[in-house]
């Protein structure tokens, strides 16, 4: 599961960019219970999934998220 400071880090830079939860799961095609389950700390994000969120939203170090 991922961690509480990785979980605060990723509620952080959400609200930082003033973006909502459903704006994120739109632009990366992944459900809301998914992307709600990642900010709850149920299930780590996938490689593949931090790729993305790197891409889609220009983050330099995405796997520090």
């Amino acid at each position: 599961m991922i961690s509480l400071r990785k979980r605060k880090k990723l509620i952080f830079w959400r609200i930082e960019n003033n973006l909502k939860q459903v704006q994120i799961i739109k632009k990366l095609g992944i459900s809301s219970g998914y992307y709600s389950n990642l900010e709850k700390g149920r299930v780590d994000p996938s490689f593949k999934l931090l790729v993305k969120f790197r891409d889609t939203f220009e983050i330099d170090d995405v796997l520090d998220l």
